[in-house]
């Protein structure tokens, strides 16, 4: 049971890395196109 609950944790902390750099790449072309 932990090992599921420690990997549940690691995928959704993953998620939450690929929404950060997705948001990050997403504003940096805005700004790009901005300019």
């Amino acid at each position: 049971m932990l090992k599921n609950e420690k990997g549940f944790i690691s995928i959704y902390l993953l998620t939450i890395f690929m929404i950060f750099l997705l948001t990050i790449l997403a504003f940096g072309t805005g700004i790009g196109v901005s300019v």
